[in-house]
């Protein structure tokens, strides 16, 4: 170390010592930004693990042929025998599909979950260990045999179910049967769902009897990684109406999901980074400010501009370093908090993973954001010139100055852009996200520069006068009368009463603090406006993201009960019909019944030509180049809109006795709906994304359907395309058919009624719905009992979980406006030390002169949480007429809650901060000032 490093680094340290308090809250806004960051980077980190890692046992094999709608039947997968002959399949394995089936423990709650039917558990899963959580150290094979059932944690959370635990297991059309719990499997998407359950062909059988096999998910392995490109391509031509996805393909999914997952949590971290930033420079420039006398006999020493940029660069530095390894260590914790939550939200396990070259990325990233945000308060203090301070003149600004200014603020920001675009990994991203970003804070600053403006200048008097009361009670009658026509804005209203009507109640003395707090707003109004557009931006997004959790979680509950046809289905086989038609006549809280009989069917014709030759042909995968990397090659484009999705709206006949005026309740956004007059025919009405889908159906188009299991056929006529979901005067209605395709109960009879399903849609009246739902599930065990409110309860849960990671991310970006805040306090606590001695030695007390501090910084608290709110209002206003297309409300409670618990949380952390200060001796003060 030469002789000028050394003491540039002993320079640093000294001042780093004397700072004091000044340094501290130096260190804690670059940890703060940095801590973010990390923890959220970590996440990101963890979930790209988590969702790459495994790839090829999440898909079951090399390639995994989903065919669900459509199921194939035993002698269709012929061909996949032949490849094996062939030596381009290692090996295959097929599972069946249930179709809906329900899971109850005694005295428990039904679960609705998608069994898939493994004939051989001993080959399952062909790639992995496939072991269970419970118990542990299990598989599949050893736990799955005759009159048992493996489900995901999910299904067992939700069923309070555990090994060895008895539950009735019913299949649509089965007569049920009881099994026992044999094991649990992990969360893990399973043919892109959550809520599984696994079981044998026998106990299959056993449940529905004399079905022959039926098959909706294949999985294969090959020889070599190389063959799966072309082994892809024959399948999906083999088998047109089946979605064919690689382990390359659910990479490239998987990669994407990872990659936007991460950046908007990188983004989150910028964010609080940029905050952050704003507390460096503030704290740089008190610190360097008052060293104005210092910088001057350096400089008259024979310092030059250069030697002061390396003495305080080194200094920033030495910051960024501690506030870099203090936040890489606080993330580090704070990552795995964001694992839970994000974990709790995706319903997939994510493992805690620490990156070394996270760790290390957060301490640079503290170095070069010190760095960036200290560049403009250390060029500015090497540019004082010795002659104005040591003769105590004032410096005025320059052309030249001001040009410097605006030319160290472009720096900032093109340096910042940088940083950003090296942690997301694309420029243009960065460059949107802080172009954007500081034109929102550029909005923010000037609308709150006019707010700190107005209030500065309300006047307080000496004493309160009858203006004033007169003035307090028109604002609270507004206040009222404004809340009667809109809750959230009237809630805002009476806060800023309940204020005023304090301050002119208050005493003399009292008010004397009140009316130099409000002139404090304005002397320091650049910093003022930076920490209320910190804390601005934490309120805003905490409030928006509770109002819309609220909304969509209350919409889900009642939209579900009110807005559907029907919110209970009883599913019974041709055996169980009549006893589920005597119990549901009259089961206490039916408002309104809908009996239909439903068979299961697959498309084998449109227009008298086979399925195959009118599904669109698929495009071969292009080969990657030799030396290319598995990600170079596009994903494949053979069946982007997944078929065998698409072609589930052809899986079903829903029949009604249309001679006898039982007409389906629903309307035609294409053609027409039925009518008597269709009784004995085979028109139908089908959903409209057959007319948008993959077959392009049209009003007049003929389909041949066959009978799922016993394979007979009929040609059905469109003559209508109803949605599912349709918009009324009273809000969104969704027609709740149980199968697709509506038409008269005379095709069911065409195809068979012995494996027909007898449907009765119930309303049931929500207060009513628990009792009646235990008669339904005690009288008939047989059938299958779906009760929609259990789909919307699953949504709540999604929704919750996704609030709750929401607003931990949110609250990021608040701790560190609460970081400001208490920079704030403690710089001006320093900058006023002169103020307050003054204050005390003419008579204010101590507390008088804290009342002031916290009246000065509850007010900052308070503008931020009412402007928050207020915009928050508006935005979601915005949000349900032109977004959703649906009424969205903002509950007085939350505004409340927000607008003051952000200002308890700004008044107790000045309170923290300036509790000592304020305490200080005015000789202590006045003697060295």
């Amino acid at each position: 170390m030469t002789g000028r490093s050394r003491l540039y680094f002993s320079y640093a340290v000294r001042s780093l010592r004397r700072g004091g308090q000044r340094s501290v809250l130096a260190i804690f806004c670059v940890a703060v930004g940095v801590m973010a960051v990390v923890a959220l980077r970590l996440a990101g980190d963890m979930v790209t693990l988590s969702l790459t890692s495994n790839v090829r046992e999440v898909n079951g094999g090399d390639i995994s042929m989903q065919s669900t709608s459509l199921p194939l039947a035993q002698q269709d997968l012929q061909p996949l025998d032949q490849l094996k002959q062939q030596g381009r399949i290692s090996d295959w394995i097929g599972l069946g599909v249930s179709g809906t089936a329900t899971v109850r423990k005694q005295g428990g709650h039904s679960v609705t979950v998608p069994l898939y039917v493994i004939d051989d558990p001993s080959r399952f899963p062909l790639v992995g260990s496939g072991t269970l959580d419970q118990p542990s150290n299990t598989t599949y094979g050893d736990r799955l045999k005759t009159g048992t059932l493996v489900v995901s944690t999910f299904v067992a959370d939700e069923g309070a179910l555990k090994p060895g635990d008895t539950a009735h297991v019913t299949i649509a059309g089965g007569e049920g049967t009881d099994v026992t719990v044999g094991g649990i499997a992990r969360n893990q998407r399973f043919a892109g769902q959550i809520a599984v359950g696994y079981i044998t062909r026998a106990t299959y059988n056993a449940i529905v009897p004399n079905t022959p096999a039926r098959y909706g998910l294949i999985e294969v392995t090959t020889p070599t990684p190389d063959q799966v490109p072309a082994l892809a391509d024959t399948l999906r031509s083999d088998f047109p109406a089946a979605t064919v996805i690689t382990v390359q393909d659910a990479l490239d999914q998987n990669i994407q999901a990872s990659t936007d997952t991460s950046r908007f949590l990188q983004i989150v971290g910028l964010l609080a980074l940029l905050i952050g930033g704003v507390g460096i420079v503030n704290t740089m420039q008190v610190m360097l400010s008052r060293r104005r006398v210092e910088i001057a006999m350096l400089k008259t020493t024979g310092y030059r501009r250069r030697d002061l940029y390396g003495l305080f660069a080194v200094e920033a530095g030495m910051i960024g370093l501690a506030g870099g390894v203090l936040g890489t260590a606080v993330g580090t914790g704070l990552s795995a908090g964001v694992r839970v939550l994000v974990e709790r939200l995706f319903n997939v396990p994510i493992t805690f993973h620490v990156s070394a070259g996270t760790i290390a990325t957060g301490v640079l990233v503290g170095l070069v954001t010190s760095l960036i945000f200290g560049l403009l308060p250390i060029v500015r203090a090497a540019a004082v010139r010795p002659v104005v301070v040591l003769r105590d003149m004032g410096e005025g600004a320059t052309v030249g100055s001001r040009a410097q200014t605006v030319g160290l603020y472009l720096l900032l920001i093109v340096l910042f852009t940088a940083l950003s675009a090296g942690l997301l990994d694309s420029i243009g991203l960065a460059i949107a996200s802080v172009v954007g970003t500081l034109i929102v804070i550029l909005l923010l600053a000037g609308i709150f520069a006019g707010i700190i403006t107005l209030i500065g200048r309300i006047p307080v008097p000496e004493r309160a006068t009858p203006l004033q009361w007169a003035a307090a009670a028109a604002i609270t009658a507004l206040a009222l009368l404004v809340t009667t026509v809109q809750r959230a804005i009237g809630v805002c209203l009476i806060i800023v009463a309940v204020a005023y009507v304090a301050s002119v109640a208050l005493p003399r003395n009292r008010r004397t603090a009140v009316k130099l707090a409000l002139r404090s707003l304005g002397r320091a109004r650049g910093r003022t406006t930076a920490t209320l557009v910190a804390l601005f931006a934490g309120v805003f997004t905490i409030g928006l993201i509770l109002v819309l959790g609220q909304n969509i979680t209350s919409k889900i509950e009642t939209g579900i009960s009110r807005a559907t046809t029907f919110n209970v289905f009883a599913i019974a086989s041709a055996q169980d019909a009549s006893r589920a038609k005597q119990v549901t006549q009259g089961l206490q809280g039916v408002q309104e019944r809908r009996i239909t009989l439903d068979t299961s069917t697959t498309p084998v014709q449109v227009n008298q030509q086979p399925l195959a030759q009118v599904l669109p042909a698929p495009t071969p995968r292009p080969t990657a180049p030799p030396g290319a990397p598995p990600t170079a090659a596009p994903a494949p484009s053979g069946n982007p809109e997944r078929n065998e999705v698409r072609l589930g709206a052809l899986n079903g006949v829903e029949g009604y006795d249309l001679r006898g005026g039982q007409l389906p309740d629903t309307t035609a956004n294409r053609g027409r709906v039925l009518t008597a007059a269709d009784a004995g025919t085979t028109n139908v009405i089908v959903r409209s994304d057959l007319h948008n889908g993959v077959l392009h159906l049209e009003v007049g188009d003929t389909v041949t359907l066959q009978q799922a299991q016993t394979g007979r056929p009929v040609t059905v006529t469109i003559v209508g395309f109803y949605s599912s979901i349709a918009r009324t005067s009273t809000g969104l209605v969704f027609r709740a058919f149980y199968r697709p395709i509506v038409g008269d109960v005379s095709l069911i009879n065409q195809l068979g009624t012995d494996q027909a399903q007898t449907v009765i849609g119930m309303k049931l009246d929500p207060q009513q719905s628990h009792p009646a739902l235990t008669t339904l599930e005690n009288a008939l065990p047989d059938a299958t009992i779906i009760n929609l409110a259990d789909f919307g309860a699953i949504v709540d849960q999604i929704v919750s979980n996704l609030v709750n990671l929401l607003v931990a991310l949110a609250s990021l970006a608040l701790f560190a406006g609460i970081i400001i805040i208490a920079n704030a306090v403690a710089l001006a606590m320093l900058e006023r030390r002169r103020e307050i001695g003054i204050l005390k030695a003419v008579g204010h007390t101590s507390t008088s002169v804290l009342a002031q501090v916290l009246v000065e910084n509850g007010t900052i608290g308070a503008i931020a949480g009412i402007t928050g709110m207020l915009l928050v209002t508006a935005a979601t206003a915005l949000l349900g007429v032109y977004v959703l297309q649906t009424d969205l409300s903002v509950g007085g409670p939350i505004v409340a809650a927000v607008a003051v618990g952000v200002t308890l949380l700004t008044t107790i952390t000045a309170l923290l901060v300036a509790w000592a200060p304020t305490r200080a001796r005015p000789l202590d003060v006045l003697r060295y000032e």
